[in-house]
């Protein structure tokens, strides 16, 4: 399951309900960048540079770190809870590679045949599976605004839930979902 919505709108309070009740994975996008750097192989070195060179991972990194997870046993077999990630089109095609790779090679004029090894399937970089739900929350921001600001000073001290981080997320995330 994919969970996706505005800044504050309650993904990660109801994905950590419904997981928790269901024994299901909660995958956090921040979670798995902090697991990922901590591991020990080239793949963690490569989180680890990355992330010296710019605080902002690459979305290609990032969907990276979401399939390796995805790929795990346990992820493979109980399923997950994805929250707030993929926040882009891109980083959903990236993620899932969403493309119709049969009718891409009908409109090139090429006969139906198996498809050829991806460069990452080449490379071993697991493909995610796709989510079989997703869930969009929707709330207006003058609602998620006045959320933010009742929240309780002990949640806000230290965090992004503060009226200028609302501001800031809020116009990222209406940026890349206008329409």
């Amino acid at each position: 399951v994919c969970i996706l919505g505005p800044p504050s709108s309650g993904k990660t309070f109801y994905t950590t309900l419904v997981s928790q009740e269901y024994e299901v994975p909660h995958l956090l996008l921040s979670v798995l960048v902090e697991e990922a750097k901590e591991r020990q192989d080239e793949f963690g070195d490569q989180v680890r540079n990355a992330l010296a060179a710019n605080p902002r991972l690459s979305d290609d990194l990032l969907c990276q770190i979401v399939k390796t997870k995805l790929q795990t046993p346990q992820c493979r077999n109980q399923g997950w809870f994805l929250d707030g990630f993929p926040k882009t089109t891109e980083q959903t095609r990236l993620l899932f590679k969403l493309h119709d790779v049969a009718a891409e090679r009908k409109a090139e004029g090429e006969e139906e045949e198996p498809a050829e090894a991806s460069e990452e399937e080449e490379q071993g970089v697991p493909l995610a599976p796709p989510p079989e739900v997703v869930i969009s929350l929707h709330a207006s921001e003058e609602f998620l605004r006045e959320r933010v600001m009742a929240f309780p000073e002990e949640n806000v001290a230290g965090t992004h839930n503060d009226e200028a981080g609302f501001s800031r997320r809020y116009s990222s995330f209406a940026s890349v979902n206008e329409g």
